[in-house]
């Protein structure tokens, strides 16, 4: 079911629900059946506990024709508040000179003897004056209702032993709370301003939020994370300390972790390689020529090129998505390299995800097969005579493992894979006796939390760096006096979209130019990919260490950073193949 119909019904279904008892929410999103993400689209309704209800308290399984999901959540704002006799340095304390996005920023009031810490979302500009402000939370830079134009901002905060009036970077000059928005933004007279986010790099403009995107923040707590929109359109009430539940609409929630996965159950289906002289799928073209291939997609173009014995093949898949295949050599053992091109960069990157090597020519090229659905996930391999040598299952639109590992079987026959609830299934025969091999997806929901206390006022980001949203509210896992987890509904993050937050406050998001991090009015391309993931190993690593170049692609490949012999054997084969 498309997201208008199901969001169609979901307005008119919000003021009802809003009424009943125990209810803070409703939103868009995923449906969730054993804590596990369908592909189903369903209309959320947050509830603070699952209780039994009379009956005309209860949700119905369906409205309109389409399915809710009752979810129970807690949700907060994100600022972290300290005793000020007893303040203490916490993750990122540090002063910046010059302020950049993802820093530990606060006021110098207090409320009832307590100081409070955010985070500086990213800088931006007045579109009256041009002059450089900062961007975070109301409840970060305003606090609450007693605030006033002129309050002084501090950077780092009070409670991580920034000194008022010593490290005052400004003054509060506009702060709105309620409707689409939790957003105040302070001058910046007392230090420059860079457009940057700290450990993310420049920021690329703005970006419209669509769910299922994979999106990453910095904060002052929590610093980078990265998460995946789970619903849109969500009406939510938080309650704030010395202003009471504020009522908000249309807003994000982000998941935490960049792990969760939506797969329809059943066989993956396997893709297949091509050497045609040019193929097209949606808005990708893919073209062969002496030097290699071009790839061509909604964000410009990428050359992959072949070594002068290399052959090369490639397979699209999706609108966004291209791997090509390198076989270098042709006459016994050979080596095998699969690159994943990424149209949603800016411009177009290429990694490379799996390499590996064959006994001879004759040994079957590596298989991939996609997830059925939208293919958000794909299973690749590839075969070493009767061993399967490399086994993992990536995120297609990323090309990241999800997890990547030798399996324990050598198989003579066909491999499939089959995707469950949650599971990955491998089907394989070894001289026609059928087996399986059974990995669980139990902890690929897992991973650190998106937000944590004083990561308020975070900027989430998508993959080529541009501006989604800004965070104000989460919630956290409880646990009770055992540490068993009493609230099991996922951890979950909320935002502003960020056109209506800089529109309300009359700012522009600043701009990087090329070559720095000077900030100007605006936003647009123009800008470099995003930094290299922090893999186990990265190709870019060894190249600079062993031939004195970076290249613009890097590796994920889990598998290779295992100290088993075979995984230390393919390592060693790398390595040599770099410095050959």
């Amino acid at each position: 079911m498309d997201f208008d119909r199901v969001s169609a019904a979901k307005r008119n279904a919000e003021s009802e629900f809003l009424k009943r008892p125990g209810v803070v929410g409703v939103g868009v999103g995923w449906k969730y059946v054993g804590g596990r993400r369908t592909n189903e689209l369903a209309i959320r309704v947050y509830v603070t506990d699952k209780r039994d209800v009379p009956p005309p308290e209860r949700i119905p399984p369906q409205f309109a024709g389409v399915l809710t999901d009752v979810i129970q959540r807690r949700i907060k704002p994100m600022v972290l508040a300290a005793p000020v006799p007893q303040v203490a340095a916490s993750v990122d304390t540090s002063s910046y000179d010059p302020l950049v996005g993802g820093i530990s920023i606060g006021s110098c009031r207090e409320i009832g003897g307590n100081a409070f810490s955010g985070t500086l979302g990213c800088p931006v500009v007045d579109r009256q004056t041009d002059d450089p402000m900062v961007l975070s939370n109301y409840h970060v830079l305003a606090l609450d209702q007693m605030f006033a134009v002129g309050d002084q901002i501090v950077q780092p905060s009070v409670p991580d032993a920034g000194a008022c009036p010593d490290d005052v970077i400004g003054t509060l000059q506009r702060a709105v709370l309620g409707g689409q928005i939790d957003a105040a933004v302070a001058s910046a007279t007392n230090r420059e301003t860079r457009c940057e986010i700290v450990e993310i790099g420049a920021i690329g403009g703005t970006g419209v939020a669509d769910i299922g995107m994979e999106v990453r923040k910095r904060g002052r707590t929590s610093r980078v994370t990265s998460g995946t929109i789970d619903a849109l359109d969500v009406a939510i009430s938080v309650d704030f300390e010395g202003i009471g539940p504020v009522m908000f609409s249309n807003q994000i929630e982000i998941t935490s972790g960049a792990r969760s996965i939506a797969v329809e159950e059943g066989l993956f289906i396997a893709g297949e390689w091509t050497n045609a002289p040019s193929s097209s799928s949606g808005d990708v073209t893919v073209e062969m020529n002496a030097q290699g291939i071009t790839v061509t997609g909604p964000n410009g173009s990428l050359t992959h090129l072949g070594a002068a014995n290399t052959t090369l093949r490639y397979m699209i898949y999706g609108n966004d998505h291209v791997l090509i295949l390198d076989t270098l050599g042709s006459i016994g053992p050979i080596t095998r390299r699969v690159t994943s091109v990424d149209f949603t960069t800016v411009p177009p990157s290429e990694r490379m995800i799996l390499t590996g090597g064959s006994s001879g020519p004759n040994i079957p090229a590596p298989v991939v097969q996609f997830s059925q659905g939208d293919g958000s996930v794909f299973l690749i391999y590839s075969s070493s005579g009767t061993q399967l040598q490399n086994l993992a299952m990536y995120e297609s639109r990323t090309g990241e493992a999800i997890f990547a590992g030798p399996p324990s079987f050598m198989a003579t026959g066909e491999t499939r894979g089959e995707a469950t609830q949650d599971s990955l299934i491998i089907h394989y025969s070894i001289n026609g006796v059928s087996n399986e091999a059974i990995f669980q997806f139990a902890n690929l929901a897992e991973g650190d939390p998106f937000l944590l206390p004083g990561d308020s006022g975070a900027v989430a980001v998508d993959n080529s760096r541009r501006v989604i949203g800004l965070l104000f509210a989460g919630n956290e896992e409880e646990r009770d006096e055992n540490g068993t987890i009493v609230l099991a509904e996922g951890v979950f993050a909320y935002a502003n979209h960020i056109e209506p937050v800089l529109e309300t406050l009359e700012v522009d998001l600043c701009r990087s130019a090329p070559g720095g991090g000077a900030t100007i009015p605006g936003g647009g391309g123009g800008l470099p990919p995003p930094p290299p993931h922090d893999w186990k190993l990265s190709l870019r690593n060894i190249a600079a260490d062993k031939l004195g170049i970076v290249p613009e692609f890097s590796v994920r490949l889990d598998v290779l950073a295992d100290s088993s012999a075979q995984n230390a054997s393919l390592r060693s084969r790398l390595v040599d193949l770099l410095v050959a």
